[in-house]
């Protein structure tokens, strides 16, 4: 996050361009005009062309620098807050134009950000209404089948996520973070993606869509389970329910950390060891007896005593 005050954009060199055009505007966030701790800069793919503070009355009177016969598409970079919103409103250089004025400014509408809140183990999802880069510590995820109550999700190697794609989301650190608005090309390659995905408050039937949360049943693990409400809020992917999926679905991912790995057969392996769902070992005496045994029976009660919902020998075993 930038620091109040700081200008964070390069200088502008007018001297290059023969002349320039003039910007009279005013800058708009969810309905609210910014004021004088604002700068707005003029850019030409990556060549910074303008650059001015809004003025003390919310105003903005700025110089664009550029050529005769050049036409370039320009987009804003406005610095608020701390950070950096970025928009394209489809401007283009003219030489020597005037763009709005005093009685008629130009208004910059920026894109409002989108704030991800987190569940305890760190899941959330997203569906944003803009290209964004994704903030450092979270790794982005797709669903690509659901499979024994199970969904199956997939990294996805991406700096940009683009707009309009529904996604799962994991970080270990942060509880909430705010996605803001960029002008580049979404990088993500997506192929196949069960997630639906709404960057408005979408209405819905009852029971018709899973969402992320914890299981009212059982041991409250985290999933998508059917969603009894009818609204699903903006900004949110889901899944529609199938006949594999009544009531919910359980996350599988690979995460080589946790000493749980999913492997191509689509079950899972385990270091001879019993796991919670969150991935961490279960140190206990009576678990190791009932796997020498062999007993699913006996393994089954001693679960049931202590912890409900596990991973033993690769099998989830759910105790009702």
């Amino acid at each position: 996050m930038l620091a109040e005050g700081y200008d964070p954009f390069p200088e502008v060199n007018y001297h290059q361009w023969q002349g320039n055009m003039s910007l009279y505007a005013r800058v708009i966030l969810d309905g609210v005009e910014l004021d004088e701790n604002t700068i707005v800069a003029v850019y030409d793919n990556e060549q910074i062309r303008g650059k001015e503070w809004i003025g003390t009355n919310k105003a903005l009177s700025m110089v664009i620098g550029g050529d005769s016969g050049e036409y370039p598409s320009l987009h804003f970079k406005v610095y608020t807050g701390g950070r950096i919103i970025e928009v394209d409103q489809g401007l283009t250089y003219q030489y020597y134009a005037k763009i709005g004025s005093f009685e008629a400014p130009y208004i910059i509408y920026l894109p409002t950000p989108v704030v991800t809140n987190t569940s305890s183990e760190g899941w959330a999802t997203t569906c944003l209404p803009f290209n964004a880069a994704v903030p450092e510590g979270v790794t982005v995820y797709t669903a690509s089948r659901i499979e024994n109550g199970s969904l199956k999700i997939e990294p996805v190697n991406c700096t940009i996520l683009p707009k309009n794609t529904p996604v799962l989301l994991k970080t270990e650190n942060m509880t909430s973070y705010e996605w803001l608005s960029r002008v580049a090309e979404g990088d993500a390659e997506i192929e196949n993606n069960l997630f639906k995905g709404t960057t408005e408050a979408k209405t819905v039937e009852p029971n018709t869509v899973l969402t992320l949360g914890h299981s009212t049943e059982g041991n409250h693990e985290i999933g998508f389970w059917l969603f009894s409400g009818t609204t699903v809020p903006a900004n949110r992917a889901y899944l529609e329910t199938d006949n594999n999926a009544d009531y919910g679905v359980t996350i599988d991912w690979d995460d080589e950390s946790n000493g749980i790995k999913e492997i191509e057969n689509g079950r899972w392996k385990t270091d001879n060891a019993v796991y919670d769902l969150q991935g961490r070992r279960i140190e206990s005496s009576i678990f190791r007896s009932d796997l020498s045994t062999g007993s699913s029976n006996n393994i089954q009660s001693s679960i049931k005593k202590k912890v409900g919902l596990v991973i033993v020998n690769g099998k989830k075993i759910v105790v009702k």
